[in-house]
Order: structure tokens, then sequence, then C-alpha cells
């Protein structure tokens, strides 16, 4: 998928500009609770950066002169925060956090 190429050539961009990074999967949404289709979609996209986040150069914290960047980690942003219209954490568009 487009989305996963983007979010690679993103992260790669400031891994080359010495930033580690943190691959940050993508939530739940309204739309892929209500629709399979953006659900699958959500769940490969999310399968995809997860393998690759795996597969990629890990970011070293720093230790005196060592220091590496890559990715850090990888969050699985539905374990965090579940998509759920009455939490008071979703915009009413159903698709962004609040500030909550």
């Amino acid at each position: 998928a487009k989305v996963v190429s983007d979010v690679r050539a993103l992260h790669e961009a400031c891994h080359r500009a010495g930033v580690p990074t943190i691959v940050l999967s993508v939530p739940p949404s309204r739309a892929s609770q209500r629709q399979a289709k953006y659900e699958a979609l959500r769940v490969e996209v999310n399968r995809q950066l997860l393998a690759w986040a795996k597969g990629a150069p890990h970011g070293a914290r720093s230790n005196g002169d060592a220091h590496r960047a890559g990715v850090l980690a990888f969050v699985d942003a539905e374990r965090l925060m579940p998509y759920d219209s009455d939490s008071g954490f979703w915009e009413p568009d159903g698709l962004h956090f609040t500030r909550e």
C-alpha cells in the first residue's frame, strides 16, 4: 500500500538525519469499525508496518559516543486507545484523537 511506502520514507528520512523513530500503527476509526474493507486495509497496513519495523535498523539510545538512528519501537495504537465514540478521546469525525 502507498501509505506504507510513504510512512517508511518518512522514517528513513529521519534516520538519515540521525533521528531515531517510533512506528505508530494506524489506529481504528469509526469507518474501520463500520466497514470491513477499511478494517481489512488498516489491519494489512499495520501488518506491513510491523514487519518493516522489526526488520529495519534499530536505533540505539545514546551510550556515550555510540548513537545510531533507526526504529526504536512499534506502538500498537489500538492497544493504547481502542475506538469508542463515547470515550471522549475521539473527535466527532470518528477519525482523529481529541486533546484528552
